[in-house]
């Protein structure tokens, strides 16, 4: 049975994010997603930010996006543009009931385009 996983609004994905980034990789990320967020979201909405990070966590680590991603010389973290993450909350993403949690995965060209269309333009032609 496939197990499909809500899109979130944008902003709660970069909060979680922001608040997981702040630990500098002490403790557990969904314990401290739970903490930070203090019961103002319900537990699906809570699995769906943290299913959807770590898909978008796995994209990255492929080296998908990489007009989004800055990787700072010398440092352990990658900066990543918050089209990334509006992309992230609203592609689809969805599991066979039987798969691993590891196998949780965007379709990378729907992902790319969602980026794409959530992304600044700047400039002219």
């Amino acid at each position: 049975m496939l197990h499909v996983v809500k899109p979130v609004d944008p902003k709660l994905l970069i909060e979680a994010n922001d608040a997981v980034s702040a630990q500098r990789g002490k403790g557990d990320a969904t314990f401290t997603m739970i903490a930070h967020f203090d019961n103002r979201l319900e537990a699906d909405d809570l699995l769906a930010i943290s299913h959807r990070l770590q898909a978008l966590a796995w994209l990255i680590q492929k080296g998908e996006g990489p007009a989004w991603v800055i990787h700072s010389k010398g440092k352990e973290y990658k900066l990543v543009n918050e089209a990334m993450f509006r992309a992230a909350a609203i592609t689809p993403l969805s599991i066979e009931e039987d798969q691993l949690m590891a196998n949780l995965a965007f379709d990378t060209d729907a992902f790319l385009k969602n980026a794409l269309a959530e992304s600044d333009t700047t400039g002219s032609a």
